[in-house]
């Protein structure tokens, strides 16, 4: 059935029974802004569930009562204003698509045109373009008499008024040159316009020209949106005989003939790149066209660092180097850099050097201040123990702290001398002679005077004085003496004894009872 027309709609049960309306009230008044008059009063006794009409979703109400809908829920005047609605906003949209569709087409168009290359510049209208030929390149089929081409900026120049690029085309690795008109485009990578002082050595741009004139007309200049920066580089190894360039971990780059490489806005060798340089790398493709060294080096000569034990030196960002294998100058990246010097015997030292491009600075370490010290003890005759505060000394020197110590040197042979040194200063050095031993002294003489008597036990007196009883042995030297030898019961004896030199006298005597 139509739901637009003027008469009810009309209702079946569950029975397929007509469900026939109540006659409409006498008293209804039409509200727009009120939905009750689309339905019956008995419908009002219930929520309506839907906004749209007496569609109910509670299945025991519609089941329990009947449902009537009239045709003219929606006037028709209210129908016909959303449709127009409707249409005036499709309008709308279907304009804004299409504009959008042209100003992408216009866009794309530029970039194919500003993006179009040739290998060379042909002689007259036509030629060869880079990947392809006319029918293949879109903006030759459209415009024949364009070209284009990437090139390095080679140098800039300006003669009566007359502005000269000198190119290095990246495809033939030859060199070309335009002259720029008035009228020329000129933009960074990023399509915004830019003058034609802003152009600079060493850029990578893309070229159009007007292949028609005898001297091509350049139309376009657009710094390349290919070109890999590497900025801020350091280790960066140049291998000339096999015309790479190694970066960190990465593959090696190729350069050429015409790679520009550019110090303090100086061309210089590409053999003049060290590790330790700071250069920013541009590269097109796998080639590197263009390396500038932001930083260059200088190099650092070491000078007052004896006496110190296991030195170790850091400057800047570098690695720590030993100080016993610096014995030539260092190189060192320009610049400002901080020193640290450490090691077992000094206390840390901190100081700054500026290194000049191509120069070499000293730098002392008179100034670093020692813990401890090397002692040097010079011994004669040498290989003799030392001994330090009782602790032996492995050499003839050691390290020790200001102040005094007790120092023992000895050798077999010779007299052990001892001392106290005071250590004040670096590099001391004490000197030890060590003295002989003096010869031993001869052994006793022999005795070389023997008495005895019968019986024993009798006193002996020599020159009166009582030296022992017999038997007795004593050593006397060369004289006279008298001597008497007496026992109770006997007689004293007595006897001169003349003793001479060298000679030994040995006598027994026999005693006589006292009558």
């Amino acid at each position: 059935m139509s739901r637009f027309n003027n008469q009810p709609t009309k209702r079946f049960n569950r029975d397929n029974n007509e469900i026939t309306p109540p006659p409409p009230q006498e008293d209804f008044e039409y509200d727009e802004d009120d939905i009750s008059h689309r339905m019956p009063s008995i419908f009002n006794t219930r929520p309506q569930r839907t906004p749209r009409g007496p569609y109910s979703t509670d299945k025991r109400y519609y089941e329990s009562q009947p449902q009537y809908y009239y045709e003219d829920e929606y006037p028709p005047e209210k129908r016909s204003g959303l449709q127009s609605k409707i249409m005036i906003l499709y309008i709308v949209l279907l304009l804004f698509a299409v504009a959008f569709c042209i100003t992408a087409g216009v866009f794309a168009f530029r970039w194919i045109a500003d993006n179009t290359r040739t290998l060379e510049m042909p002689e007259g209208v036509g030629g060869n373009v880079i990947g392809g030929n006319d029918q293949d390149d879109p903006i030759a089929a459209l415009r024949p008499d364009m070209r284009g081409t990437t090139a390095m900026i080679r140098e800039i120049s300006t003669t009566d008024g007359v502005r000269t690029l000198h190119l290095v085309d990246t495809e033939t690795i030859t060199r070309r040159s335009f002259e720029l008109s008035d009228s020329v485009t000129i933009s960074n990578r990023m399509g915004s316009a830019i003058s034609f002082s802003q152009l600079r050595v060493g850029q990578i741009i893309d070229v159009s020209y007007d292949a028609r004139f005898e001297t091509p007309q350049v139309t376009t200049i657009r710094e390349n949106i290919d070109v890999a920066h590497r900025h801020a580089q350091t280790n960066v190894l140049v291998s000339t005989a096999n015309s790479t360039v190694s970066v960190g971990a990465g593959a090696p780059l190729d350069f050429n003939s015409q790679t520009l490489v550019m110090s303090r806005g100086e061309v210089i060798p590409i053999g003049e790149i060290l590790p330790t340089d700071i250069v920013s790398i541009f590269s097109l493709g796998n080639t590197v066209w263009v390396i500038h060294r932001d930083s260059s080096h200088g190099y650092l000569r070491l000078s007052d660092a004896e006496g110190i034990t296991n030195g170790r030196i850091t400057i800047g960002d570098m690695h720590a180097l030993s100080l016993d294998e610096i014995d030539t100058p260092v190189l060192v990246l320009e610049g400002e850099h901080e020193i640290i010097v450490e090691g077992d015997n000094i206390e840390t030292f901190i100081d700054s050097i500026t290194i000049e491009h191509g120069r070499t600075s000293n730098f002392s370490l008179r100034d670093v201040e020692f813990t401890a010290v090397t002692v040097y003890f010079v011994i004669s005759p040498e290989n003799a123990a030392i001994y330090i505060n009782g602790v032996r000394a492995t050499g003839d020197s050691a390290e020790l702290e200001f102040g005094e110590h007790d120092v023992r040197v000895e050798r077999e042979g010779y007299v052990t001398e001892e001392r106290v040194i005071n250590v004040a200063e670096q590099n001391s050095s004490f000197l030890f002679d060590l003295q002989p031993e003096p010869e031993p002294e001869p052994p006793p003489p022999a005795m070389n005077f023997g008495i005895s008597s019968v019986p024993t036990n009798a006193l002996v007196f020599i020159n009166g004085e009582l030296r022992g009883s017999t038997t007795l042995d004593m050593l006397l030297d060369p004289g006279t003496y008298n001597i008497t030898l007496r026992r109770y019961g006997y007689l004293d004896y007595e006897y001169v004894l003349h003793l001479q030199e060298g000679q030994q006298v040995f006598r027994s005597f026999r005693l006589v009872r006292q009558p």
